[in-house]
């Protein structure tokens, strides 16, 4: 599945490339992401003496590249590709540096110089080195979805976009008997198109 969407991507950047009208703009993002896992325990009466643990939100960079195509005059998608940092904090903080790829949808209603728009579409992950023996991340990747909302300005000559992200994954992090664990992750990133 990752191999295909990877493939299809690089497809889509190809023919925008070869066609340069179709690509609207390109740039970077960076910014910070917290990301909440939730822990949902089962069969407790069988944990008798064992110490539960919830865990707390972890504060993480995200710093990424798009390429935005389809030029149209209220809408356009955006590739990105992002590295995360995802994970949890308990008695120490414990990361999951995470690859992602998005391919979102991008509705904006331009309003003299001031585009607010919206974000939709699914998301890939890759797990490149969680820094905890025990990982809770169980597989290499992780498909979910993004929805956001950001605009597009201009500050002299540059085109700024501010966007809150919040992302979450269709898949479990992981699941016993006793415990299962998801995530979803809430972004603020500033970013410059040319």
């Amino acid at each position: 599945m990752k191999k295909i969407f990877v493939l299809i991507i690089l497809l889509i950047v190809y023919q925008a490339s070869a066609n340069a009208q179709f690509i609207r703009g390109y740039g970077f993002k960076v910014g910070i992401s917290v990301t909440k896992q939730n822990h949902q325990w089962q069969h407790l009466e069988e944990l008798q003496g064992d110490r539960l643990t919830f865990p707390k939100s972890l504060i993480g960079l995200n710093l990424g590249i798009f390429i935005e195509i389809l030029d149209l005059p209220y809408l356009s998608i955006p590739i990105e590709m992002n590295y995360i940092q995802r994970g949890w904090s308990g008695i120490n903080n414990y990361y999951a540096h995470t690859f992602n790829i998005a391919l979102l949808v991008k509705p904006r209603i331009p309003v003299n110089g001031f585009n607010p728009y919206l974000l939709i579409g699914p998301q890939f992950d890759f797990v490149i080195d969680p820094t905890f023996k025990f990982s809770q991340y169980q597989k290499e990747n992780y498909t979910g979805l993004i929805l956001g909302i950001g605009s597009e300005f201009k500050i002299w000559e540059l085109k700024i976009l501010t966007e809150l992200n919040y992302d979450f994954y269709l898949d479990v992090l992981y699941q016993s008997r006793f415990l299962k664990v998801t995530s979803q992750t809430l972004s603020l990133r500033i970013g410059l198109m040319f």
